[in-house]
């Protein structure tokens, strides 16, 4: 019988490189760069009623930004949708969207009595890496609802 295989095990050849491999997702920036945050009602049905539905979410959002979770520079909360402008100082924009959708899908099924889905699949968020189109974003959710 031949001594014991003592090289590399195949499956693991060539691991060590692939570690250090970037993707392009972990090469953007997760923190600091403004993200242009929607959310749309599943069938593009409402997602605000009245004016305690809009200021409930604002209620939530505020908390998320005076924990310093969020950094809003511009909000518009259209009947079918919220248009955000934010950026996450300390990343998790995803955890963080995921809160505050699933708080207030929460609220608003308990005050209408209804279940199910609110928002369809995931929130669209868009990333604005420069200042040209940062003041574009911020315009576009400050004229949206004229």
């Amino acid at each position: 019988m031949g001594a014991p295989y003592r090289g590399k095990d195949p499956r693991q050849a060539g691991l060590e490189e692939r570690r250090n491999v970037q993707t392009v997702a972990s090469r953007i920036p997760r923190r600091s760069l403004p993200r242009h945050v929607m959310a749309r009602g599943v069938g593009r049905s409402r997602v605000f009623d009245d004016d305690k539905d809009y200021a409930e979410f604002l209620r939530l959002t505020g908390g998320l930004v005076s924990d310093g979770a969020l950094v809003s520079h511009s909000f518009c909360l259209m009947p079918t949708h919220p248009h955000l402008l934010v950026e996450t100082p300390y990343g998790g924009l995803g955890r963080w969207m995921q809160q505050l959708l699933a708080d207030y899908a929460r609220y608003y099924n308990r005050r209408h009595g209804r279940c199910g889905h609110l928002f369809q699949a995931r929130y669209k968020a868009i990333l604005v890496e420069d200042g040209e189109y940062l003041l574009e974003c911020s315009r576009y959710i400050h004229l949206i609802s004229i």
